[in-house]
């Protein structure tokens, strides 16, 4: 057989699978059609069951993996399917934090009262090759999931190619917190009357006031907080004074944050990147800013194992706050990236980079 032959083949061999892809798509939508279902809760369906047959864990970040959809579209999809009875979420018995799905008994018996007599002629026709033909069948068809798995993932953009073009942008100008504590600062001094106020980030209400206050400085001390929150909103909007910091999203627990959060990487990376991020305070080590953002889709638990050195420059996510390890040291967050840019340093003036009150975007 000449090579012009063989190509000719394979390429007949090529059509006769898509023939039977639009096939098989076409008795998919009869299910969906009969039971009211969208096609792709069909597929979402045969994922799950091929999940469960393997002891895969089906996570929402997993099924969306599965199905080339993103976060969103996850939800939409599994809030559809529980309420309909198909789907249920269950707790991971090895871990609490994460959600597993499951097909529901109704579901699986509705799929093998309208597929048995599919799935028994496709038995039969198979019973008819031998053993070794089977096994080159079985073969051909591992083969050829593996050139589709292959040809999506060379469609998405590599992770690398995030190192480039993601950036962090921090404003070096403090806003409004660090302004408010010399406000409280100087009025328990100088004014005894006023209250003491209390700390960022406290769930407490605002300090009191004593009856015997200077109440025109109070009044004072209060328009200058709100004048400085009004500039300091208009300043973190300008890049002109932003500390630019490059961002290798190629941290260890990227995957599995995204799983956790029923993302996919990308969808990590991009969150993290648009998100407005500011420093609340600084903790933990010197120059260890915690940055919070408005943004609360990148919520997840410290590591369950902390690390024993986490290298200087990682980024990284945990309750709710990004950080920047100043330097390595001992830490339990999880890693989603690293930088080159100095967080701390005992030479310059002040040594962190990062003050409390700066402000991060993307």
């Amino acid at each position: 057989m000449s090579v012009g032959d063989a190509e000719d083949e394979a390429m007949a061999i090529v059509h006769s699978l898509r023939a039977l892809t639009v096939d098989l798509n076409v008795a998919v939508s009869g299910f969906a059609n009969k039971y009211t279902m969208h096609s792709t809760d069909v597929r979402a369906l045969i994922c799950l069951l091929d999940a469960e047959r393997s002891d895969t864990p089906a996570t929402p970040g997993w099924l969306g993996a599965q199905l080339g959809i993103n976060s969103a579209s996850v939800t939409a999809l599994v809030d559809r399917m529980v309420k309909a009875g198909h789907v249920a979420r269950e707790r991971d018995s090895a871990d609490r934090r994460r959600v597993l799905l499951q097909v529901t008994p109704t579901a699986v018996t509705l799929g093998e009262s309208y597929f048995d007599p599919l799935i028994s002629r496709a038995v039969s026709t198979i019973g008819n090759y031998t053993a070794t033909e089977r096994a080159t069948i079985a073969s051909f068809i591992a083969g050829m999931r593996a050139d589709v798995e292959r040809t999506r993932i060379d469609r998405e953009p590599s992770r690398d190619s995030h190192t480039s073009r993601w950036r962090m942008r921090i404003s070096r100008r403090p806003r409004f917190r660090s302004r408010r504590s010399r406000i409280h600062r100087s009025t328990d001094t100088e004014h005894p009357g006023r209250g003491r106020g209390l700390p960022p980030g406290s769930s407490h209400g605002p300090g009191h006031v004593h009856p015997a206050a200077d109440l025109t400085y109070v009044r004072k001390c209060l328009n200058d907080l709100d004048q400085t929150n009004s500039a300091s909103i208009a300043d973190e909007r300008s890049e002109a004074d932003a500390l630019t910091i490059a961002v290798r999203y190629d941290g260890p627990d990227l995957d599995d944050v995204a799983q956790s959060l029923g993302m996919s990487p990308s969808e990590v990376v991009a969150a993290h990147t648009e998100a407005m991020w500011r420093c609340a305070f600084i903790g933990f080590a010197p120059g260890f800013a915690y940055l919070t953002s408005n943004d609360t889709r990148l919520h997840v638990p410290r590591r369950t194992q902390s690390r024993t050195s986490v290298p200087a420059g990682s980024v990284a996510l945990a309750a709710g706050y990004s950080a920047v390890y100043p330097r390595a040291s001992p830490g339990g967050w999880q890693i989603i990236g690293s930088t080159d840019t100095v967080m701390w340093d005992l030479n310059a003036t002040p040594p962190a980079t990062v003050q409390p009150g700066a402000a991060c975007a993307s």
